[in-house]
């Protein structure tokens, strides 16, 4: 089988045309769109697959079944283009999608060619923002424009939690733990910026053990539906008492805060898996904490009065009347 393999660039090299070249049994095209390098494509022939990508129609009420078997090329390429992406940031090219890249599966014998009906597959995450919209009470966006004055001591947390939503999103786990992290430092541990002062007041927070309990309780989706990472998660957080969790945060915190070549347990940031779980449950912990503390002061009284006196029309001019919520949102079961 051919395999060919497009990787979308970010860059701001200038090249008016096509560029073709071979090396080490791979041949490689750089891409021009608009004048601009846009892509890499990476092809090698005669790689053997074990089972073939097949499309089964569907059976009665039920949709066409796509199998796709491991690509045996896909995971050595994307390891060499990482290495690539790190030598082109020093030549212009910000970025190459490496988890996002295009397959082309061309067949070379006619035993391939019939053997499959799919010839290649491509990969993408929806846009920030062009997910489905989430119903929410309308309130709960009105009231932190009224009490924005409030909200102002709170900036910091809220915007490093801002981030970590975003670096999750975009799967980004070790900017997310840096994220998240500094939320729980920045309320929890009393000014201390060593291991031991930090522990000692984190160890002393209740609202961080709440918070801990809550996010034990209620692991996000995203850390819960595949096995491997329930397995991770159950056997970091599941049944750790609160000690035992902030020690963990504590050591994953002091172990990707250093680098060295001679370390055996080095962490690659091209490579972010490894931290998917820890990366949210820490999301799970900070939510818990900044919701808290946000529906304390937009359900304050005085804040509370001036939403509840403050008049808000639709489009067409009628005015809306605000149903009152049974629970403040911080008061049920909370997803992040």
């Amino acid at each position: 089988m051919r395999c060919r393999y497009t990787f979308k660039l970010k860059s701001e090299v200038a090249l008016s045309g096509l560029l073709h070249f071979s090396h080490g049994g791979c041949n490689f095209t750089l891409v021009s769109e608009t004048g601009r390098l846009s892509a890499i494509q990476v092809e090698q022939a005669g790689v053997k697959f074990g089972a073939y990508p097949k499309l089964s129609p569907p059976s009665a009420g039920q949709l066409a079944k796509v199998t796709i078997p491991p690509d045996p090329l896909f995971p050595s390429i994307q390891l060499e283009m990482r290495a690539v992406r790190g030598a082109l940031a020093l030549w212009g090219v910000f970025d190459i999608e490496i988890e996002q890249a295009k397959s082309e599966w061309l067949p070379e014998t006619d035993e391939e060619r019939s053997s499959t009906d799919m010839f290649g597959v491509s990969r993408s995450v929806t846009p920030l923002g062009q997910g489905r919209p989430v119903n929410l009470p309308m309130d709960q966006i009105i009231r932190p424009l009224i009490s924005r004055r409030s909200f102002l001591p709170l900036e910091i947390p809220l915007e490093f939690f801002r981030r970590g939503r975003i670096d999750l999103y975009e799967q980004r786990y070790i900017e997310a733990i840096y994220d998240f992290y500094f939320v729980l430092e920045y309320l929890f541990a009393e000014g201390q910026f060593t291991k031991h002062g930090t522990r000692a007041a984190m160890l002393k927070a209740a609202e961080l053990a709440r918070a801990i309990r809550e996010a034990q309780g209620n692991p996000m989706p995203e850390a819960y539906q595949r096995s491997d990472d329930r397995s991770d998660f159950d056997t970091k957080y599941r049944d750790k008492s609160a000690a035992e969790i902030i020690d963990g945060i504590l050591s994953l915190r002091g172990l990707l805060h250093h680098q060295s070549s001679t370390h055996k347990k080095n962490w690659n940031p091209s490579t972010p898996a490894p931290f998917k779980v820890d990366a949210f449950f820490l999301c799970a912990v900070s939510h818990a904490a900044v919701l808290d503390l946000s529906c304390a002061l937009t359900f304050e009284p005085e804040e509370d009065a001036a939403f509840k006196s403050t008049q808000v029309f639709a489009g067409d001019g009628r005015r809306i009347n605000w149903v009152p919520i049974p629970e403040r949102p911080d008061q049920g079961k909370s997803k992040p």
